[in-house]
């Protein structure tokens, strides 16, 4: 990969984004770029706020993110859910992939991982 991180960061949200339509969610993208969530993804009752973070390694969230999405996503009525997205290193079956991108979902009431 040969670009910034704020690109890498960006693309991170399009990938987590083109999965989720993939699976028949509706997205909605954040206006802002430091907003509680990056993505508004609804699907029959189900409204997930998420913040999509992107490392070569293993990305993380701060705890004031957490509390921000958390307050964004209750407000709403909404699940705050943690993407973690990183480059796909092998066929793990227990991982999501798409394209040469792993993405893990976590639901951040609880940290159980997520199903599509």
């Amino acid at each position: 990969m040969n670009y910034s991180w704020r690109e890498f960061g960006r693309e991170a949200e399009y990938v987590v984004a083109s999965y989720l339509k993939l699976k028949g969610w509706n997205i909605v993208f954040s206006p802002a770029s430091r907003g509680a969530a990056d993505i508004i993804a609804r699907k029959d009752t189900n409204t997930w706020c998420i913040q999509v973070k992107a490392s070569m390694k293993s990305p993380h969230i701060k705890s004031d993110e957490i509390s921000r999405l958390k307050a964004y996503a209750y407000a709403i009525s909404g699940t705050p859910v943690f993407a973690s997205v990183q480059p796909w290193e092998n066929n793990d079956k227990q991982r999501v992939s798409i394209g040469p991108y792993m993405i893990f979902l976590y639901s951040m009431d609880d940290w159980r991982t997520l199903q599509v």
